[in-house]
């Protein structure tokens, strides 16, 4: 049985309060050598591409991390850590005053010899922000 669980994915377009970043555990799957693609979109199914993200080696980098592997009591555990450069959040909608942008995020696997799916989605915030970007 697969169980998703997940840290709810927030931008902020302020390099005052650091990347975007989440994490990410499937319960009952073995991800390790999976590829991965994350991509933040305006709409579901379609929509203009905002950020389109693979798998990386490093937690530090934007991208998708294999952050972690393990089996208890028989059932594989793969973490993933999702990170999303200042950069690229810059390249995100600006947020009308007083209001954040909702737009949409998906993650697709895809294990060794297997067909890619879509393994989670959800909503993904622009926060309108209390603090000035030095971009803005």
């Amino acid at each position: 049985m697969q169980r998703n669980n997940l840290v709810p994915l927030h931008g902020v377009r302020s390099t005052s309060f650091g990347p975007p970043e989440g994490l990410i555990v499937f319960e009952g799957w073995d991800y390790r050598e999976a590829e991965f693609r994350f991509e933040v979109r305006d709409r579901r199914d379609g929509g203009r591409l905002r950020a389109e993200l693979g798998k990386v080696t490093s937690a530090y980098v934007q991208g998708v991390y294999v952050a972690g592997f393990e089996t208890v009591d028989g059932v594989p555990i793969t973490t993933v850590w999702v990170r999303i450069n200042d950069f690229t959040m810059h390249q995100m909608p600006m947020p009308t005053p007083g209001e954040d942008t909702e737009l949409v995020w998906g993650l697709h696997v895809t294990p060794p010899g297997e067909f890619t799916f879509e393994a989670i989605a959800g909503p993904f915030h622009v926060r309108a922000s209390a603090v000035a970007s030095p971009w803005a």
